[in-house]
């Protein structure tokens, strides 16, 4: 009797143990999910279901041409700035990810002689991309594989 009290104590133990396990590991997961906000040439992939797109991203540095210890650090001439900036892209890394319903799309658009940001609904914004072949540079916030805003970022 007593070793199969003992049993059930181990049992119970190891139940416990791997609960532990399952929450530290949501913990680490959902440190992931969170939400980072970055600069990256965006592309559009192929349309999902449920009126969301996929689009592929890949994170891009821009440097200040006046920058020099970045621009040197980043084996970039200063001689070769243009307009004041440069752009630095390690390695052409292209991640995919999804928009959601409550996705925020803002592009460039110039009204007699002004530039602003113009909000687009998820179509429109879609047409804007298949217009653009390269895509376009822009701000991005991302989270756990889903994009949540796009606006897209003014290059001279």
């Amino acid at each position: 009797m007593k070793s199969r009290h003992n049993f059930k104590i181990v049992i119970c133990m190891a139940i416990i143990a791997m609960q532990i396990a399952a929450a530290s590991q949501s913990k680490e997961t959902a440190k992931t999910k969170q939400a980072e906000t970055f600069l990256a040439y965006v592309k559009l992939d192929k349309e999902h279901p449920k009126n969301q797109l996929r689009l592929l991203i890949d994170d891009v540095l821009l440097i200040g041409g006046n920058d020099t210890a970045a621009l040197k650090k980043y084996g970039i001439d200063p001689e070769d700035v243009n307009n004041d900036y440069a752009m630095y892209n390690e390695s052409e890394k292209w991640v995919a990810v999804t928009t959601t319903p409550k996705t925020t799309f803002k592009i460039i658009h110039f009204d007699n002689s002004n530039m602003r940001h113009l909000k687009l609904d998820l179509n429109a914004f879609k047409k804007y991309m298949q217009n653009r072949e390269n895509g376009i540079l822009a701000t991005v916030t991302v989270a756990g594989g889903n994009i949540f805003s796009i606006e897209e970022y003014y290059v001279p």
